[in-house]
């Protein structure tokens, strides 16, 4: 075993490698031990900064690595809650927001679903919408809706395009669905948009 790869130490009722001061850490989720060391996870195989809320095996189960490489030379991959390969991150909510909102835009068309969403990004669905809403200030169905309304905008442009299609298009379930929210969200509906979009006369509900 490398002695740059794990350390060796006083064990926790004989079952784990870290010393007393590693384990306080971890158990106190102190984020000053960050980049200091790393937690592998021998069940899951995951590495976790000592700080990492998601953090939820048996003590015994934990390994500890001196660095990120040589957590992944031994075949552990990064959390993707704390993400120790992105340690100025430290699991910052704006990052989760930021690849939520990718995610959204690309799945806009798929029925929303919370426990989808969260499932895709690896986290509890009541957390990412407690930290979407925290960070934002809008829900997610909220931001859903929004990209699937600037999308259908774009659209409504073209006068070849019925708003039957464009509802259809954009995700909405229903032509009348799609009004409601359209108008909700640009004060107006898709046919006034479209009959007004070249008079820059438009008033955007500010979220």
């Amino acid at each position: 075993m490398s002695k740059c790869a794990m350390t060796q130490l006083c064990t926790y009722e004989g079952m784990f490698m870290m010393t007393k001061e590693q384990l306080q850490a971890i158990l106190m989720k102190d984020k000053t031990y960050d980049g200091k060391f790393y937690c592998g996870a021998r069940t899951t195989r995951t590495v976790c900064l000592p700080s990492c809320a998601a953090k939820n095996c048996k003590m015994e189960n934990i390994i500890i690595f001196d660095t990120l490489q040589d957590a992944l030379k031994a075949g552990y991959h990064p959390c993707l809650r704390c993400r120790p390969d992105h340690l100025e991150w430290q699991g910052s909510h704006k990052e989760l927001v930021s690849r939520t909102k990718a995610l959204i835009n690309t799945t806009y068309k798929e029925k929303f679903s919370i426990n989808d969403l969260s499932g895709k990004l690896f986290v509890n669905g009541s957390y990412l919408a407690r930290t979407f809403k925290k960070e934002t200030g809008e829900t997610l169905l909220s931001y859903f809706n929004s990209v699937r309304c600037e999308k259908a905008a774009s659209l409504l442009a073209r006068k070849d395009l019925s708003i039957s299609f464009i509802s259809s298009e954009t995700g909405f379930c229903s032509a009348s669905h799609f009004t409601k929210v359209f108008k909700d969200h640009y004060h107006c509906t898709p046919n006034e948009y479209r009959k007004r979009s070249n008079t820059g006369k438009l008033k955007k509900q500010t979220l």
